[in-house]
């Protein structure tokens, strides 16, 4: 863990960070794991997501988070792990287009804007003391409310490998709220 914070302190820089946003989602999580032995499905709408997202180019976002599953709301059982990938805008920009000069100064701000990526993922299993590691897609859409915040809807799916052949899909629905830093 210290060492990804300090992988995460060199990449970003507080410039960086300016232009960054913060995610905060939840929702909804279902996990169909499959080992030699046997299988389990565990589905709840007790899903947190945060993220920071950073746009790379005129048309690409680059977003590193952190998910948390629980199984219900005592969190009996639980699921977490790191969240790396990139979305594309393919009919809008991942950035808000300005202008500046010495007399206006005009940014524009695209009210739809969708979205798919792909990310890898890992995940830890309390209950099972195993991790797995895979990666998914994802697809969604944010709404632009005002300068300073954004919500958003996003689908995932992920498909996760463990140890001992084990295999895991997991599937997730957010709904969130996007920050500008």
């Amino acid at each position: 863990m210290k060492n990804l914070l300090s992988l995460f302190l060199i990449l970003f820089s507080f410039k960086a960070l300016a232009v960054g946003r913060l995610d905060l989602s939840f929702g909804y999580f279902s996990i169909n794991s499959k080992t030699q032995e046997k299988s389990a499905t565990i589905s709840s709408p007790t899903a947190a997501n945060i993220g920071y997202q950073l746009p790379i180019s005129e048309k690409l976002q680059f977003l590193i988070g952190y998910s948390l599953l629980l199984a219900d709301v005592s969190a009996s059982d639980k699921g977490y792990g790191l969240n790396v990938g990139v979305n594309y805008f393919p009919v809008s920009s991942s950035k808000n287009e300005e202008f500046k000069s010495d007399v206006i100064h005009v940014i524009r701000h695209e009210i739809w804007k969708p979205f798919v990526g792909l990310g890898f993922y890992q995940r830890e299993f309390q209950s099972i003391k195993n991790s797995y590691a895979g990666f998914g897609v994802n697809a969604g859409v944010e709404r632009f409310l005002n300068k300073s915040i954004s919500l958003k809807g996003e689908l995932r799916a992920i498909a996760l490998a463990g140890s001992n052949e084990a295999e895991a899909s997991e599937f997730n629905s957010f709904l969130g709220v996007i920050f500008k830093i």
